[in-house]
């Protein structure tokens, strides 16, 4: 039987994973353009580059534990 937190944990890593591709790059764009000075198109592209990548030093240790939590 798979434990109920295993479900969560899943769940939330998703979550996290939809947001990195659709709600974090506009937030980000923003972010680099008034950090760093760089125009709008060139950081849009940047942060939908990045934020996917940067969200999965997140999801991956959250995939890892439900992994465990259900082998165990």
């Amino acid at each position: 039987m798979v434990p109920p937190a295993t479900y969560m944990i899943f769940l939330a890593r998703d979550t996290l994973t939809i947001a990195g591709g659709f709600t974090v790059p506009p937030i980000m764009s923003a972010a680099i353009t008034k950090a760093w000075g760089i125009e709008k198109s060139r950081s849009d592209k940047i942060a939908q580059l990045v934020s996917p990548m940067a969200m999965q030093l997140l999801c991956t240790p959250m995939h890892l534990l439900a992994l465990n939590m259900y082998n165990e």
